[in-house]
């Protein structure tokens, strides 16, 4: 958990730049910045990589560019932590770029190719495929350590339209509980 409160930077436990932390709701500032608080964050973090698997899962329009829906779940969440990590922009860019150089969009390593071609620098492009390499290794390790019941995991991509960014918490058996509205 680096960085300072109200930086620029993706700072907190998730990493949240201020712009996706305050599209979620997050308040972004030196005397409150709210992606340093687990619960907050985490929130967050959650709704937003579920975006994610919803905007790569369709086409979903961003600013000036489509995401090419991505329709195996397990590429799909390829292209979810790279987004999550370098922006959904510059992921849907690097599709449309493999796609008009003749690859897949909708397969990872044929569009990681393109990351320096949609504006990533060469360090930026070999964080994002580190990045690819060790959140599956820490998924695993915590799904061996889960108690949670591994057969309700996959789902379907949710055809729910827009984002969850309103909403409120309740606390249901009480655990606290974030539902959009």
């Amino acid at each position: 958990m680096m960085g300072t409160r109200g930086s620029s930077e993706a700072v907190g436990h998730f990493h949240l730049k201020p712009d996706a932390a305050t599209r979620y709701g997050l308040s972004v500032s030196k005397n409150n910045d709210q992606r340093f608080d687990i619960h907050y964050a985490s929130s967050a973090a959650a709704r937003y990589l579920k975006d994610l698997d919803t905007m790569f899962g369709e086409k979903t329009r961003l600013k000036g560019i489509e995401t090419i829906p991505v329709r195996s779940v397990l590429e799909r969440k390829k292209f979810s932590l790279a987004a999550y990590n370098a922006g959904e922009g510059r992921i849907a860019t690097a599709q449309h770029l493999a796609e008009q150089a003749g690859n897949d969009p909708e397969l990872w390593g044929d569009v990681e190719r393109f990351l320096e071609a949609a504006h990533a620098t060469p360090d930026k492009a070999e964080e994002i495929r580190r990045y690819l390499e060790m959140v599956p290794a820490y998924e695993a390790e915590f799904a061996e350590k889960s108690l949670a019941n591994k057969a309700l995991k996959q789902k379907k991509v949710s055809n729910r339209k827009g984002r969850c960014s309103d909403g409120h918490w309740r606390t249901i058996d009480g655990k606290p509980v974030f539902i959009c509205d």
